[in-house]
């Protein structure tokens, strides 16, 4: 019973990739956008989607969600806005689940697609180069922020000991995207609720926007020293000259 229940998950999988990698590589039909197809073929099927993922080959596995990662991050988000907010959020919520089932096969190439993809998708729920009348940052946003950081550092933790500095670097440079990207809203969270914020934060009932945006800052900054301590020694000055000054940047609100 269970390998029938798996074997029809298997071929949910491959049905519903095949037919994104096909209607995509034809022209969505008329009516129809990219981000309708991924809802109606990957998302309607979440559950199913992610329970195949432990009984998949690890490539094919990483093959598709790389395939998905870069068609949903290159969609013009000003263009959909709400329905894209919705489909960056599953996208993340979906590969955050298949990652803690499988262990991707990638090398250097996709890894740099899943930090750019991500890393596009990360500036867009906060609001980087995009009206606030698409979205504007709250704590519901940060949620898929914290999934897409949680995944890298699942990957860098399964697969530290095969990273180059090359790599390391590339990630360096996504966690402090994301901390300069965040930082103008964790200024204006911080001073809009600066009495009030302060004195909860401080008897640890913090209210949930502060309390997101807390973790992301707190799980970035872990995952930066996770980095130089794996590979510090290999990086060049700008670098951690780049480094101390987003440390600077952020210490400046905590004196």
């Amino acid at each position: 019973m269970a390998s029938s229940s798996s074997s029809s998950s298997v071929r949910s999988w491959r049905t519903a990739f095949l037919t994104l990698r096909d209607e995509t590589s034809s022209g969505a039909p008329a009516g129809t956008s990219v981000d309708q197809l991924v809802h109606n073929l990957i998302f309607a099927n979440s559950h199913s989607i992610i329970s195949a993922a432990s009984d998949l080959p690890p490539h094919e596995v990483t093959s598709d969600v790389l395939f998905l990662l870069e068609l949903v991050a290159n969609v013009d988000a000003c263009r959909y806005g709400e329905d894209i907010t919705q489909t960056f959020t599953l996208t993340c919520h979906l590969i955050h689940g298949i990652c803690h089932r499988v262990s991707f096969e990638f090398n250097s190439s996709s890894f740099i697609v899943i930090l750019d993809s991500f890393q596009n998708m990360v500036a867009f729920f906060l609001g980087q180069g995009v009206p606030r009348a698409v979205i504007s940052p709250n704590a519901t946003t940060f949620k898929p922020v914290m999934e897409c950081l949680e995944t890298i550092r699942r990957l860098t933790s399964v697969y530290q000991g095969k990273f180059s500095p090359l790599e390391n670097i590339q990630l360096i440079k996504f966690l402090l995207h994301i901390l300069e990207c965040f930082h103008p809203e964790f200024v204006d969270l911080y001073n809009s609720n600066a009495n009030k914020s302060r004195s909860t934060a401080e008897n640890g009932n913090r209210f949930p926007r502060f309390t997101c945006l807390w973790e992301v800052h707190t799980l970035a900054f872990t995952m930066l020293a996770e980095a130089f301590s794996r590979a510090g020694s290999f990086f060049p000055f700008d670098i951690w000259q780049s480094t101390i000054e987003v440390y600077i940047l952020f210490a400046a609100w905590f004196k």
